[in-house]
C-alpha cells in the first residue's frame, strides 16, 4: 500500500475511528499511525496475521462505507485548503464550500 493511501486512512481514522470497536481501533493505531507490521501487532494481541489483515480489511472497508455518506474528509480538505489560502476571495470560498454540501 502506497504512503499515500496509508495518509487517507490514517484520516479517515482521526475522523470516523470513534465508531470502531476498541479491539479495530487498537489495531488500526498500530498499524496506520504506530507503523507496526503485521506480525508485530499479531504477537502484541496474541492472534494471527490474517486476523490482523480481516481486521484491517473490514475496518477500512467500514471507513471507506461512513465516508461514501458522509463525505467529511472531502470536506476537511477544501476548509483546510481555504484556511491555507489567504488569497481567496469570498465568491471563491463559496464555490468551494458548495461543492462539499
Amino acid at each position: 500500500m502506497d504512503i499515500e493511501k496509508n495518509f487517507e486512512f490514517a484520516e479517515l481514522f482521526s475522523i470516523y475511528g470513534d465508531l470502531l470497536t476498541p479491539k479495530q481501533q487498537e489495531i488500526m493505531k498500530d498499524y496506520f499511525l504506530f507503523d507496526l507490521s503485521l506480525g508485530e501487532i499479531a504477537e502484541n494481541y496474541n492472534i494471527s496475521r490474517s486476523a490482523v489483515l480481516d481486521s484491517l480489511k473490514k475496518s477500512k472497508a467500514y471507513l471507506l462505507e461512513i465516508d461514501s455518506k458522509l463525505h467529511l474528509l472531502e470536506k476537511n480538505k477544501v476548509i483546510s485548503n481555504i484556511i491555507n489560502n489567504k488569497n481567496l476571495t469570498a465568491d471563491e470560498i463559496r464555490d468551494l464550500l458548495k461543492g462539499v454540501e
